[in-house]
């Protein structure tokens, strides 16, 4: 069964009443901002719980909503039947669209009790049971049957709207429960518009010889091409942590990195390396984590797998089947809030022939930044979902803070050597438009293809959540400008990034004749 963003929200409210309604009445204003939901849409949704008799309201200066019903005895189920009616097939293997209860195909009446029995953890796991971690005996059981694509989201918090640990645990307790899956018999057309496409399917043939753990790099550094000819079992040892960091001069935001770093640390891999990714959480964070890896041919990406607590580690594996450049970061719901906070990064899996040989990579991803706050505004910013929701970001960079790149930190070249750039889009919603300002990219693996498919190219458009690999040779010394080429966004909100080239070079390939300005150097 899946809910709906109404329910889905209404779960979020009643979790916030139940935690800290018990004390005083929360604000409508206080429940929005605590679970992400825009301010029009929790006041809607808090006015059908109250005439449902879930809340109830106080009007004043000490107003807000509690419960009506003592968390003790409110079912989940209660909460999501006062949104969500049952909702038709739209697609049936046998011939009915939508399935038809009336004149039942042969699988109706298996998927109508496969319904039945996951409502069931919902009808008897209470409120209650979720903030003290008591999940419902029959959740593992639901979990192995069906294929879990919704979890109940983790409240949005601020600073001083912070969460028990024990509300942790309530992702983990309804992670089985609010799911949809496909049944034979009863599935959505996009699955079987799938099934009958004719495209191949890989098959894991590699035979895996030895092990070794993988050098993990920050930014804009990335780890030694691979050298090896055989697949070996990689050990991804990658670490959630929460921290503040620069944004801007005087500027600060907690970050929510992988690795400590934004974007996240660098992982390198051969096609056919056997992965085993272990993800820990720090014991301090405030908010449980996963990850999705782009890379990835199985459920979520290993999100569904790798949801984890503070204090916890997460282990899974995967097989590197499509070489190419793919980006990662955390699926945990919802989704946006954690993208906007810092955590992406990018895996290569380098083709079985290792890519061209070049004398400088460099890794570089472009994201935005939600503040409360105007660009450059002093101190510790926050996320503005709102200005999320409106793709209206306070700042756009490379490698998570304005000037990672210039200055100090500007990357380094020479004359005469080929660089090769893996540039990644981590979003959470804008689309860029990368370009080095005084080169032209030799050669373009768009999409973050293992294959360069384009050549002679000044710009090239890469989507959110996308990647692309560029290649240029470094003909003449000075400063090679990198740039959203979005302009505004370049000059004014952050995405500059400066790659310093020195050496001789030949005045046959750039040579200022005279410049228009007195006594100014043409190069």
């Amino acid at each position: 069964m899946t809910i709906s963003a109404t329910a889905d929200y209404a779960l979020r409210a009643i979790l916030v009443l139940a935690r800290d309604g018990a004390t005083r009445p929360v604000r409508a204003d206080e429940i929005a901002e605590a679970t992400g939901a825009p301010r029009n849409y929790m006041a809607k949704t808090l006015n059908s719980l109250a005439k449902a008799g879930l809340v109830s309201s106080a009007r004043g200066p000490a107003g807000g909503y509690v419960l009506s019903v003592a968390a003790e005895e409110l079912s989940l189920a209660t909460i999501v039947d006062l949104f969500d009616e049952p909702r038709p097939q739209t697609h049936c293997m046998l011939g009915s669209t939508p399935c038809d209860p009336q004149h039942p195909c042969a699988a109706h009446g298996t998927w109508t009790r496969i319904k039945a029995e996951r409502r069931a953890p919902l009808a008897s796991t209470t409120v209650a049971d979720l903030l003290t971690g008591r999940a419902p005996a029959t959740a593992s059981a639901v979990s192995t049957a069906v294929s879990t694509t919704r979890t109940l989201p983790m409240p949005i918090h601020r600073s001083t709207f912070s969460a028990k640990r024990a509300v942790t645990t309530a992702i983990l307790a309804t992670a089985a429960l609010l799911s949809s899956a496909t049944i034979i018999g009863c599935t959505s057309s996009a699955d079987a518009a799938e099934s009958k496409s004719g495209v191949p399917v890989r098959q894991v043939t590699d035979e895996i010889r030895g092990e070794e753990v993988a050098k993990l790099v920050a930014p804009p550094n990335v780890p030694a091409p691979i050298t090896r000819s055989h697949a070996t079992k990689v050990i991804v040892n990658l670490e959630v942590i929460e921290k503040t960091m620069r944004l801007a001069d005087s500027v600060e935001y907690t970050m929510w990195t992988f690795g400590g770093s934004v974007p996240g640390t660098f992982i390198r891999v051969r096609q056919g390396d056997l992965v085993e990714l272990h993800l820990k959480n720090a014991a301090n964070s405030t908010m449980p984590h996963n990850i999705d890896l782009h890379a990835v041919t199985g459920p979520g990406g290993g999100a569904k797998v790798s949801l984890t607590l503070p204090g916890h580690e997460s282990v899974f594996t995967f097989t590197a089947l499509n070489p190419g450049l793919y980006v990662y970061h955390c699926a945990t719901s919802p989704v946006p809030m954690h993208m906007a906070n810092g955590m992406y990064g990018m895996i290569l899996v380098e083709p079985k022939g290792g890519l061209p040989k070049v004398d400088r990579e460099f890794y570089v991803m472009q994201s935005e930044f939600y503040t409360h706050g105007k660009y450059g505004e002093h101190g510790l910013q926050t996320l503005d979902m709102d200005k999320g929701i409106e793709e209206k970001p306070t700042y756009v960079v490379f490698n998570g803070a304005v000037g990672a790149l210039t200055g100090d930190n500007a990357l380094q070249a020479k004359v005469g050597e080929r660089v090769r750039i893996f540039f990644g889009d981590a979003g959470p919603n804008l689309v860029s438009s990368f370009h080095v300002i005084g080169e032209i990219f030799d050669n373009v693996y768009q999409e973050g293809g293992s294959m360069a498919t384009q050549h002679n190219v000044q710009t090239t458009l890469v989507p959110a959540g996308g990647s692309a690999i560029v290649e240029f040779g470094v003909e003449k010394s000075g400063d090679l400008i990198l740039v959203d080429h979005a302009i505004f966004r370049a000059f004014n909100k952050g995405t500059l990034g400066m790659i310093h080239v020195s050496g001789d070079d030949d005045k046959k390939v750039f040579a200022a004749v005279k410049t228009g300005v007195p006594g100014m150097k043409g190069e």
